[in-house]
């Protein structure tokens, strides 16, 4: 089960009931208080819980019971075991320190056992956590047939070229129906979690502006992790930068301070995709495998937007061509299944071309 982990832990351990002293080690020459017989049973006079028990450690007639002294050493572990501590003979042992030794290991599994995750909430699921973001499926498909790898953006998307403001925000489509991309976690508002999320998809590389890019090393291609943060579109006049290309933005926003921002699909200012071969017109496979901190009831969205409602299809590691090679990335393992409901045949394909899409895996979430 995907879980939240509590890093706090409390347990604490108390040797209250006898169990079988067979397995117990012999207790030391002299142990038994009384009768030579009781003190020289191995059993009797080893048996750690039961020693341990207070009531057993402080009865005055400690060694005195005629019981332990007709008791064979070879018998006295079922007397050992059925009388818990409470009865005087299992303390005759005289070694309470040895006995309380040997129960306080045993004693602290069973404490612990109440309290799953310290503080007695037991664990939670991460599923429940992200309310609707783990398992969540976007998909962008292709408005009609494309031309050559280009392909209209989904009819929703308004063309903003040339107006300096955002991008016009494409909604997503699931099984063919909008699907809200907005989720708000749970959790405690005071308190900061680390959200360790599997981000899977086919997206096309975009040119932001200012920010960092977690991996810059090889082609876009072969690192397929395009993940970077705090970037921002470029304005939709800036088509010589790539605004005419398809932005992925993951938005953090806590209940009180500043919103977080995360790219999908950065690429370095020399692969901008109106300069680089290596981005020009294609697409790209990205496993993203991150760790996003939060606060509990921070809202995440994730909005795609393009100033000109055109998308590069899913055409895998190719810029031209026949588009006969889409990328596909294995979903298998997903909890919850992606998509929840439903089905999804890769390579996703709508209205005769390969359209782009976004999954996320929700893995864990602990507590900071």
């Amino acid at each position: 089960m995907k879980s939240l982990s509590l890093l706090s832990t409390g347990s604490v351990c108390f040797a209250l009931l006898a169990c079988s002293t067979a397995a117990d080690p012999p207790p030391p020459p002299g142990g038994g208080g009384s009768g030579p017989t009781a003190g020289s049973g191995p059993t009797a006079g080893s048996a750690p819980i039961a020693g341990s028990a207070p009531v057993a450690g402080s009865a005055p007639e400690g060694g005195a019971g005629p019981t332990a002294g007709s008791s064979s050493g070879g018998t006295g572990a079922t007397a050992g075991a059925s009388t818990a501590g409470a009865a005087p003979v299992a303390g005759s042992g005289g070694m309470p320190a040895s006995a309380g030794s040997g129960t306080g290991g045993m004693s602290a599994s069973a404490g612990a056992g109440g309290t799953p995750g310290g503080g007695g909430a037991g664990p939670l699921d991460a599923t429940t956590f992200s309310a609707g973001w783990d398992g969540a499926l976007l998909q962008y498909p292709c408005a009609s047939k494309g031309a050559s790898v280009d392909c209209p953006n989904d009819t929703t998307c308004v063309s903003v070229a040339g107006q300096n403001k955002p991008s016009s925000v494409i909604p997503a489509k699931l099984n063919g129906a909008t699907t809200p991309s907005t989720w708000t976690v749970g959790g405690d508002a005071s308190k900061t979690y680390d959200v360790h999320v599997l981000i899977r998809g086919v997206v096309e590389a975009y040119n932001y502006v200012g920010g960092t890019i977690d991996k810059t090393s090889g082609t876009p291609s072969s690192r397929q992790d395009l993940f970077g943060k705090d970037g921002a579109p470029q304005s939709n006049a800036n088509t010589t930068n790539g605004s005419d290309y398809n932005w992925y933005v993951l938005t953090v926003t806590p209940a009180t301070g500043t919103a977080k921002k995360y790219m999908l699909n950065a690429v370095q200012n020399s692969e901008n995709p109106h300069t680089s071969n290596l981005t020009q017109h294609r697409s790209f496979a990205i496993t993203e495998d991150k760790h996003i901190i939060m606060s509990g009831g921070s809202k995440v969205t994730l909005e795609v937007g393009d100033s000109n409602c055109v998308q590069i299809m899913n055409c895998g590691d190719q810029a031209g061509g026949s588009c006969t090679s889409p990328w596909t990335i294995s979903l298998a393992n997903s909890t919850p299944p992606i998509p929840k409901t439903g089905t999804f045949t890769q390579p996703f394909s709508a209205n005769g071309s390969f359209g782009q899409w976004v999954a996320f895996d929700v893995l864990d979430v602990v507590m900071q």
